[in-house]
């Protein structure tokens, strides 16, 4: 199946003094198209090499890219305010295409150097770890950070890590099985599935047993 762009919206927040790109959670069948497509595919990123749920890098990789409608809204949003960072954030699906995006267009504040006035105030008044890259095309040097809300597992642990040190902050509510979920255990819950229909003598007594269980606590 194809991806398609991410439902999203780009505002400018003065309090902040930051561009903000918004990236939606799932809800039409193209999102649940991207959610589906949960292989692992790798991907090149400042001399290193990550793995990333396919679907939704794919997905950050459209709206990464130069000349796109989204590209071109966060640079009109930096170029006009030269002293603004930029603040990616997204729920769900959003959060993963969200986390991705911001690894795409960032690079670690100490492999820069800020030579353009506006990108070193911003540095002076907000010194994050991380911050746009020359590889993203967007004005370099301007402070960078991700909040994601209910992120599903799209990164390898390896990537995790490197997010870790100041590029996303990442929000879960204890009991959203969404970000508790990977291919993996996808796979754990159908073999076992598959397992319980074929014995079917096993099913009947774990449910008795559970039966049995609460109706003793009553």
């Amino acid at each position: 199946p194809k991806v398609h762009a991410l439902v999203h919206f780009v505002t400018v927040d003065h309090s902040a003094q930051a561009v903000v790109l918004t990236c939606r959670g799932t809800l039409g069948l193209g999102d649940v198209l991207t959610d589906l497509m949960c292989e692992y595919q790798e991907f090149d990123h400042n001399g290193s090499t990550y793995a990333a749920h396919g679907g939704m890098l794919e997905a950050a990789q459209l709206l990464a890219h130069q000349r796109g409608k989204v590209y071109d809204a966060v640079m009109r949003g930096l170029t006009l305010y030269p002293s603004y960072g930029l603040v990616l954030c997204g729920h769900s699906l959003g959060a993963g295409v969200a986390s991705l995006l911001s690894v795409l267009w960032s690079e670690q504040r100490q492999l820069h150097q800020a030579h353009h006035p506006g990108a070193a105030l911003a540095l002076a008044r907000d010194p994050v770890p991380f911050v746009t890259s020359s590889t993203s095309g967007l004005p370099r040097g301007r402070p960078i950070h991700c909040y994601t809300h209910g992120s599903p597992c799209v990164m390898s642990y390896e990537l995790s890590d490197y997010c870790g040190r100041g590029l996303v902050t990442s929000v879960v509510h204890g009991y959203d099985i969404v970000p508790s979920l990977s291919l993996g255990l996808l796979r754990d819950f159908k073999n076992v599935a598959v397992s319980l229909s074929q014995e079917s003598s096993v099913a009947e007594d774990i449910l008795s047993r559970i039966i049995g269980r609460y109706s003793g606590k009553k």
